[in-house]
């Protein structure tokens, strides 16, 4: 268990890449599995902003746009749709063919999480029942398995992403430029509710998060928009149904992988999150025994 914390509540986690890198080395001379890592179901949004995140007072994703987000989901909040376990199920029966006996998936104790890994699992031919659901492997702090990051180490990890966007040469230098006016584009297209516009909502680091007219942007309106394509609905009220389709993917995903690099990228947060499950993933690929792992968790392991 211990190897699956690289951190500590003192010391962020800068020696990550290092044991990736040893870890990798082994792997390379030993790897005979095949590790598939997947992250949930097309599920339903959240109805609600995480609190103290927006504007305050607007808690609602509508109070942001012209109009009401679809409520019919076929599901309850945050769980997978049909169609999106279906999808699960014929995901595994694709990967059959591909996957060595014996086949082990694990899954994070979340309820979407396992209900994916049980329609993966079936579609492999395996009984639902037999997913090993493993909170260690894809949340150990939430496990106690390991400790949380504190309150300033959120922070600093954010800020660190920060620096690295606001960079004109980085990776996300051009994304952060265009930032400004992609927000209000984005207002314009879903038109405008009793809260103040997204461009005059202040981002900010705010414990432990990045807040602000960003994350509403990402998580309460581009987000959703992703899951009503994966679920094969009209997307943000037919503006991006049909040729505008492409734009979800060419344009505004960028603008969320933003949010999200910010929110979740820096060596602190991502090693939190996904430090456990690479290093569950380079356990499995060095151990010498025959068979396939599936890792059913979430977007940022």
């Amino acid at each position: 268990q211990a190897s699956q914390c690289f951190w500590s509540p003192v010391d962020p986690p800068f020696d990550l890449p290092m044991k990736l890198a040893l870890a990798s080395a082994v792997t390379l001379t030993q790897g005979a599995d095949v590790v598939v890592l997947l992250r949930h179901c097309v599920r339903s949004p959240y109805a609600t902003l995480r609190a103290n995140r927006a504007a305050p007072g607007f808690e609602y994703p509508d109070n942001y746009t012209s109009q009401a987000f679809p409520t019919e989901w076929g599901t309850e909040q945050a769980q997978c749709t049909p169609r999106g376990l279906d999808m699960a199920e014929r995901l595994g029966l694709g990967l059959l063919e591909h996957l060595p006996a014996p086949v082990v998936v694990r899954a994070d104790n979340v309820t979407r999480c396992v209900a994916t890994a049980g329609k993966v699992a079936s579609g492999l031919g395996m009984d639902p029942k037999e997913v090993k659901v493993q909170q260690q492997y894809f949340d150990p702090a939430a496990a106690q398995v390991c400790p949380d990051l504190t309150g300033d180490q959120y922070n600093a990890s954010i800020e660190e992403q920060l620096k690295i966007a606001q960079d004109k040469t980085s990776y996300l230098g051009e994304l952060w430029a265009q930032r400004e006016e992609l927000i209000t584009e984005l207002q314009e297209m879903v038109g405008r509710g009793p809260a103040p516009a997204l461009g005059d909502i202040p981002d900010k680091i705010s414990g432990g998060y990045y807040v602000g007219g960003m994350y509403v942007a990402s998580q309460g309106m581009l987000e959703t928009f992703l899951l009503e394509a994966g679920n094969g609905m009209s997307v943000a009220w037919g503006a991006l149904d049909g040729d505008k389709r492409e734009e979800l993917y060419t344009k505004w995903q960028g603008l969320n992988v933003l949010y999200n690099r910010i929110n979740h990228g820096g060596t602190g947060i991502s090693t939190r999150y996904g430090g456990a499950t690479a290093w569950r993933v380079l356990n499995a690929l060095e151990d010498p025994a025959v068979g396939s792992e599936g890792l059913v968790g979430h977007d940022f392991n």
